[in-house]
């Protein structure tokens, strides 16, 4: 739903937009350009937008809002085209996800649609969807990850199998002390092989560089707490296989 161009979002209803795009579309981040991302909350709530991948929902790869409390009204991020590390990106590439839900200590448990098969105790269902109650998380733990990949080095030659090592920082696991978290690794934004569960702050993958072309690729790694709080690092390396 929009009004007057705007993406518009009810925060009592758990609202989330997916794959909104930015004001100019065509930003140049090379060029010193940004570009906005613009939307209209209903109601006062608390808010998450990040940037990803199109089409790939677990790569976080720049958030700009944090579950942060916002009133009602026009709201507009700038986005500088650039991922959590200051590495420039190519906007046409990706998308922005907001997201939004009740102001904290305004709603309870037993309000909510929660669904006690579910294997989160904040879990619900809502329009069909299976929905994190962030509105009921402890607020130091309600918090985006803080991911780094340790191995390889950003633009080292790889060939045969490697091993990637993913680490999640100290000072940001959140929930992940308590519940661990998982671990999705990509080439190039494509799945290749998932941890769902990794209980310490590391994560270990064999990665098999002989199944990818020889080439310059990018590696990521995305990590998610099993509370919806998420955060990824990207490299380049390059594949040189006899």
């Amino acid at each position: 739903m929009t009004t007057h161009g705007v993406t518009a979002l009810d925060p009592s209803h758990f609202d989330e937009v997916r794959d909104l795009g930015f004001s100019p579309a065509g930003f140049r981040p090379n060029a010193g350009e940004t570009g906005a991302i613009k939307y209209h909350l209903a109601r006062p709530g608390i808010v998450r937008v990040f940037i990803r991948p199109r089409n790939r929902r677990f790569l976080d790869i720049r958030t700009l809002a944090d579950w942060e409390p916002q009133q009602a009204g026009d709201h507009s991020l700038v986005w500088d085209g650039k991922d959590n590390k200051g590495n420039v990106l190519s906007p046409a590439l990706y998308c922005a996800v907001v997201e939004s839900q009740p102001l904290r200590g305004t709603i309870h448990r037993e309000h909510l649609p929660l669904d006690g098969n579910l294997h989160h105790e904040d879990m619900m269902v809502v329009d069909g969807k299976r929905v994190h109650a962030h509105t009921l998380h402890e607020e130091d733990k309600c918090r985006q990850l803080k991911v780094d990949v340790t191995a390889p080095q950003a633009r080292e030659k790889l060939s045969g199998t490697c091993q990637i090592t993913v680490k999640v920082r100290e000072d940001a696991r959140g929930y992940g002390r308590e519940v661990g978290h998982s671990a999705r690794y990509y080439v190039d934004y494509l799945l290749l092989h998932e941890d769902k569960d990794v209980s310490g702050p590391v994560a270990n993958w064999d990665w098999d560089t002989r199944r990818i072309p020889n080439g310059t690729h990018v590696l990521s790694v995305a990590c998610c707490d099993h509370h919806d709080h998420m955060a990824s690092d990207s490299i380049v390396v390059k594949i040189d296989n006899p």
